[in-house]
C-alpha cells in the first residue's frame, strides 16, 4: 500500500509549501511582500494540511485496531494536539488575512505563522516517522480502500485551482522554484 496516494497529497509537496510559506513570513515582516497573499497561503494550507492531518489519524486510528497494538498510541494523542493548535493558529491567520490592507508592523502574524509552520513540520515528522510504517506493515489495501481513495477536497475547492495557487505561491516565494505536484 502507498499511504502517501491514500492521503491524497504528497508530504513532500506540503513541505516545499511551508518553505514557500516561510520565505513569505520573512519578506511580509520586512514589508516587502504582499500581504493579501497571506490569505491565498491560509487558504491553500486550510484545503491540503487540515484534511491530510485528520486522514493521517484517522488511517492510524484503523491500522492500530486492525493490527491490535497501542503502538502510536501516545504520539497520536500528542499529533491531535499539535493538529488542534495549528488549527486554532490558522483560523487566527485567516481573520488577519482578511483585514489584510491594515496588517501595520505584522510581528504578531508573522510569529503566529512561524508557530504554524513549526506545528505542521513536526506533524508531517510524525508521519513519516509513525503513520507511514504503520500504514505499510498494519493495512492491506483492502482495507485501505475502506477509507477512499485519499481525494479529500473541500467542497469549496476544486483540486486544479489548489495545485495551480500551490504552483504559484512556491514560484513566487522560493529561493529556488521547484514544481509542486500532489500525488493522485
Amino acid at each position: 500500500m502507498q499511504p502517501d496516494k491514500l492521503l491524497g497529497t504528497d508530504p513532500d509537496c506540503i513541505a516545499r509549501t511551508l518553505g514557500a510559506f516561510e520565505l513569505y513570513i520573512d519578506e511580509l515582516e520586512r514589508g516587502v511582500a504582499d500581504p493579501h497573499d497571506l490569505d491565498r497561503f491560509v487558504t491553500l494550507l486550510d484545503r491540503v494540511v487540515e484534511p491530510r492531518s485528520a486522514r493521517e489519524e484517522a488511517l492510524l486510528l484503523a491500522a492500530m485496531a486492525i493490527g491490535g497494538v497501542a503502538a502510536g498510541a501516545e504520539e497520536l494523542s500528542e499529533a491531535r494536539v499539535r493538529r488542534l493548535e495549528a488549527r486554532r493558529i490558522l483560523r487566527a491567520l485567516e481573520k488577519a488575512a482578511r483585514d489584510s490592507d491594515n496588517l501595520g508592523h505584522p510581528r504578531s502574524v508573522t510569529q503566529r505563522a512561524r508557530n504554524y509552520v513549526e506545528l505542521v513540520r513536526a506533524h508531517l515528522g510524525w508521519y513519516r516517522r509513525v503513520v507511514r510504517p504503520l500504514l505499510e506493515s498494519r493495512l492491506s489495501p483492502e482495507q485501505a480502500d475502506l477509507f477512499g481513495d485519499g481525494d479529500m477536497p473541500r467542497p469549496d475547492c476544486d483540486p486544479a485551482e489548489l495545485e495551480a495557487l500551490a504552483e504559484e505561491l512556491v514560484e513566487a516565494y522560493s529561493e529556488r522554484p521547484t514544481p509542486v505536484h500532489p500525488v493522485r
